[in-house]
């Protein structure tokens, strides 16, 4: 799955680049903490991370995602004495092997999947369509 902060600008523009840090490594350490020990985690690039679960089927990956989304709205992050927030994130689901042959193409079907959830108003999980035969 991949994980986008959304509207993450606006905490660098308004409280500055630590700030956007400071909310960057708090989902990363609740990202860890939600991880098995088979899972992947990592920051792909920018306000993006990436959750590899293996071996999974596409029901337990979009109910681990619908909880990541609703905890992360919950954290509790602070900067110089101040709540950050709210904090919410959009995720795409990509599954395989019903949206790829192969993890780039997997990949790719989880950013379809998470720029479709950001154009559906964000804040919100959407699971790639399945790969056309």
């Amino acid at each position: 799955m991949m994980i986008d902060v959304d509207n993450f600008k606006r905490f660098n523009d308004t409280l500055g680049h630590a700030a956007g840090d400071a909310v960057l490594r708090a989902i990363g350490q609740y990202m860890l903490s939600l991880a098995r020990g088979e899972d992947i985690v990592s920051r792909y690039g920018g306000e993006e991370f990436v959750l590899v679960m293996a071996p999974a089927q596409q029901g337990i990956v979009a109910e681990r995602a619908e909880k990541l989304r609703r905890d992360v709205q919950n954290l509790e992050i602070e900067y110089e004495g101040r709540r950050v927030g709210p904090i919410t994130v959009s995720v795409g689901i990509g599954i395989f092997p019903d949206h790829g042959e192969n993890g780039q193409e997997v990949l790719r079907a989880a950013d379809a999947a998470l720029y479709q959830a950001k154009r559906s108003g964000r804040n919100c999980v959407v699971v790639a369509d399945k790969v056309k035969a």
